[in-house]
């Protein structure tokens, strides 16, 4: 393994879990929008 490809495939890790941490912040805002939706309060975004 070069030394570019190390960083590479660290960058891929770096960035899948960057995105599992932003989708599973956005489902956490969703239910919190249904909640508030559901308890009759308008949609604050």
């Amino acid at each position: 393994m070069t030394q570019g490809s190390i960083t590479k495939a660290r960058a891929k890790r770096l960035q899948d879990g960057l995105n599992a941490c932003l989708q599973a912040r956005f489902s956490v805002f969703n239910k919190e929008l249904e909640l508030q939706e559901s308890l009759g309060h308008p949609r604050v975004i």
